[in-house]
């Protein structure tokens, strides 16, 4: 009998432990989501204006793109992620959030003539930003009008 108890008490013991373990994983949100992008641009990407609206594609495996203000449906759950946008670095203003194939994003106005990226990083459904981010290199031309914008 206490043989049996024993191994009845280690066994409920072993099977809480894995519960417990997996729970923690979930719910720690701890895990990176394995994903990876590319980024193409239909547009002439090494003559961009200030406040030109960029055209690009995005493909991604290993994730599910889901809005951030959309709840994932259960079998989404693990994978949900959506994306954001910035020139130049990820510490700099959001140029755009979206979870779609085809996003079109507005280079700021003021952007100085010159080589930039467009980054995009992807973001865990729950704002948690991942390691998978994509650099779209761009060049910005600024052209000043003739007439240096006086009237005549």
């Amino acid at each position: 009998m206490h043989t049996f108890f024993s191994r009845f008490m280690l066994s409920g013991v072993l099977m809480l432990g894995f519960a417990n373990t997996d729970c923690n994983g979930t719910l720690s949100g701890s895990a990176d989501i394995s994903a990876t992008i590319q980024i193409t641009s239909p547009d002439d990407v090494n003559h961009v204006a200030p406040n030109q609206v960029v055209t690009m594609t995005v493909v991604t495996t290993g994730v599910t793109l889901v809005a951030p203000d959309v709840t994932p449906t259960p079998a989404e759950a693990q994978t949900a992620a959506y994306l954001q946008f910035y020139l130049d670095s990820d510490s700099s203003a959001v140029l755009l959030v979206a979870a779609t194939a085809t996003v079109m994003v507005t280079i700021p106005t003021g952007t100085p003539a010159g080589p930039h990226n467009v980054v995009c990083r992807v973001y865990k459904h729950d704002g948690t930003p991942t390691n998978t981010t994509f650099n779209l290199a761009i060049t910005v031309q600024v052209t000043v009008g003739t007439d240096a914008g006086l009237a005549d």
